[in-house]
């Protein structure tokens, strides 16, 4: 902080801000399940630390990329690993993702995005990171393409962390990235609504070895 703001303190221009990547933008997570109360997560000091800096420079500070839940290139890179390991022990493509969590605004939403990426490309909405040009240029061996091989990505919520029905902490305090401004109020209903609501993790692998037709 003292390198970014010293120029500007001192009367100097606005120097060129050093590069910040931002990652695991969540406000709030869930830690301990029997208390149900949320714990403050990384994104609180990632708005705290630009408050500060715009109190004292009257700048916001510009973050050099956005990574982690809910940005696409973060499933991207997963998917990539999970293709590259069914390469390494011999096995067919990877078809479908199945994502599970407990937090619609984050794991949901992360997915709903990758999953549409997956159908119709683009850019990442948040970072606009141009994700067929990262797919093209990972610099991995072997290449993978993820969009031309794995072609869905559901998502599984679990009822076991921050989002339980009828808890009324989920409607006051909420599990939200500040990123989810960027969409409208019908596109945050639509991509925080989950493939399938699992009462715990067990049940959500008992649905997936149903879809996949292990008995």
């Amino acid at each position: 902080m003292d390198t970014m703001v010293f120029p500007l303190i001192a009367g100097g221009r606005r120097p060129d801000q050093i590069p910040l990547v931002a990652c695991n933008v969540d406000l709030v997570w869930m830690a301990d399940v029997a208390s149900q109360l949320p714990r403050i997560g990384h994104g609180v000091f990632i708005h705290t630390l630009d408050s500060i800096y715009e109190k004292l420079t009257g700048y916001h500070l510009q973050f050099t990329a956005t990574l982690g839940k809910p940005t696409e290139v973060s499933y991207l890179h997963a998917a990539h690993r999970i293709q590259r390991i069914a390469k390494t022990q011999k096995l067919g493509d990877v078809k479908y993702l199945y994502v599970i969590g407990d937090n619609p605004m984050s794991d949901v939403l992360g997915a709903r995005l990758f999953d549409r990426y997956l159908r119709h490309g683009g850019v990442g909405r948040f970072d606009h990171l141009d994700l067929e040009s990262f797919e093209g240029n990972d610099g991995e061996k072997p290449r993978v393409r993820t969009r031309n091989v794995v072609e869905r990505c559901i998502s599984i919520l679990v009822e076991t962390g921050v989002h339980q029905e009828n808890v009324h902490m989920n409607g006051v305090v909420k599990p939200i990235s500040a990123l989810i401004d960027n969409f409208s109020k019908g596109e945050q209903l639509m991509l925080n609504q989950p493939n399938f609501v699992e009462y715990d993790l067990h049940a959500a692998i008992r649905t997936i070895l149903r879809r996949e037709c292990y008995r």
